[in-house]
């Protein structure tokens, strides 16, 4: 699995979260979903029926309610018939990026605003 993550954090209860699929191979229904008190403000389509390293990144901004602990995203998809997730978390606010087991990579945003690290399990499967 490889993926690359790209957040930067753009204020208080905001952050901006850019999600592409970058290995061989297509995997399918991708989505980012917002749990109860976080909101997509805007985004490019939070949904892909397929995606491969040729397709667009899915990029999206999202907000959360204030007093919210610990503001998450959900970015699952299907790969080889079993459905996977990732928590993203949008509230951290490290320095500097990492990488994960399995190819999963996390690149933070250049640009001058409060950077953001994501934490998640990957590969997880979600419980169907």
């Amino acid at each position: 699995m490889s993926w690359d993550v790209q957040a930067r954090r753009t204020h208080g209860h905001g952050s901006h979260v850019k999600v592409r699929w970058r290995a061989l191979g297509t995997i399918y229904d991708v989505s980012i979903d917002c749990p109860h008190g976080v909101h997509g403000a805007s985004s490019d389509g939070l949904v892909r029926r397929e995606m491969n390293s040729f397709s667009n990144a899915i990029d999206g901004y999202f907000q959360w309610d204030e007093g919210l602990e610990h503001p998450f995203v959900t970015l699952s998809w299907t790969d080889g018939g079993e459905q996977c997730q990732e928590t993203l978390r949008l509230d951290s606010s490290h320095g500097h990026g990492i990488a994960l087991s399995a190819g999963f990579r996390r690149v933070l945003g250049k640009r001058p605003h409060v950077p953001t690290r994501l934490q998640g399990r990957h590969g997880q499967r979600a419980d169907v």
